[in-house]
């Protein structure tokens, strides 16, 4: 079950950490269902610089996610995604080293107890 409460509290947060910083520069600011995450669209295209900058002020895990229609985009992803996308990277990485078999196993015993 989607929390939305928290999602729009979140938001919220974004919002204020985002006009604080750029001034009033958001073009989208939703929730992805099928990401499971809340995406930032600004109207602005930044640079590497202003992306850490600003990604390092959010109370949350924020990522660099591209540029958009209208300029950066930021993904705000829940920490389980997050877990995930690192044991599969990990895997992805180290499979030669270790028995592709036995790590796939143990990859998915611990997305399972997440």
């Amino acid at each position: 079950m989607i929390d939305y409460d928290s999602i729009w509290r979140t938001q919220d947060e974004i919002r204020t950490v985002v006009n604080a910083v750029l001034g009033e520069c958001i073009w989208n600011l939703s929730y992805s269902e099928r990401r499971m995450a809340i995406e930032l669209e600004l109207t602005v295209t930044l640079d590497d610089d202003a992306i850490s900058n600003l990604c390092c002020q959010f109370p949350i895990s924020a990522d660099y996610d591209g540029l958009g229609a209208r300029g950066t985009k930021i993904e705000f992803a829940p920490p389980k995604q997050k877990l995930n996308a690192l044991i599969f990277t990990s895997y992805f990485t180290h499979s030669k080293a270790l028995n592709p078999l036995f790590y796939r196993l143990t990859c998915k015993q611990l997305i399972i107890s997440i």
